[in-house]
Parts: C-alpha cells; structure tokens; sequence
C-alpha cells in the first residue's frame, strides 16, 4: 500500500560534488583522509545551498574538528580555484587545479 501524504517518505540525499570531474572526486577524498591528522574532518559540497544569485562552478566546505562552519572554502570557476579563509575573508590567488588549491590549506607530498 502506497503511503499517505501525512506519513514522511525518507528523500534521498541530493547528489554531491557533481561539479567535479572523477579524478577531482577521488583526489578530494584521498586529501581529505590524510587531512585528519590536521584537524580537517569534513568537507561539504556547498553548491546545493540557497545562494543569492549564480556564485561558482563549485563551492567546498572545509571544516576542522568539532567546528559548525566552514573554515576555508575553496571555489572552483571557469577551471580555476580560489581557496578563502572564513576566519578573516582572504582570499588565494587562482590556481590551476584543485589539488594546487587545496594544497594551500593541508600540502600532500604525492598527490596521487
């Protein structure tokens, strides 16, 4: 029997870091495991949040342990990355990649 419309039907979670391409995918999860001893133990996909208007291509959350917001966020647009510091609203110059720009927060010495 189909449920009513008063009883919830569990949604799924909406799709993440879709702006990325695979090989991104893969490179932010690898970084963001050896990213723990560092205190960072999350990142988010942001882009699914209500942004006043069209922002970026791709916008990920950093966050470190125990914290509510994002430390850092590191904004991809037109294949080019940002990384801004949340604390104080600086901003990095561009980078090419997103491993360069995530680098600039927690460097990986093989990147592979």
């Amino acid at each position: 029997m189909p449920p009513s419309r008063s009883q919830a039907i569990p949604s799924l979670p909406a799709p993440t870091f879709l702006a990325l391409t695979p090989e991104e995918r893969v490179y932010l999860q690898t970084w963001r495991k050896l990213a723990l001893p560092a205190g960072i133990d999350m990142v988010e996909d942001l882009m699914a949040r209500p942004w006043p208007c069209a922002v970026a291509d791709s916008i990920l959350g950093i966050f470190r342990f125990g914290e509510d917001t994002a430390a850092w966020m590191v904004i991809g647009q037109d294949g080019t990355w940002v990384v801004a510091r949340c604390d104080n609203g600086t901003i990095s110059q561009q980078y090419g990649t997103l491993a360069e720009a995530l680098s600039q927060i927690y460097p990986l010495d093989d990147p592979a």
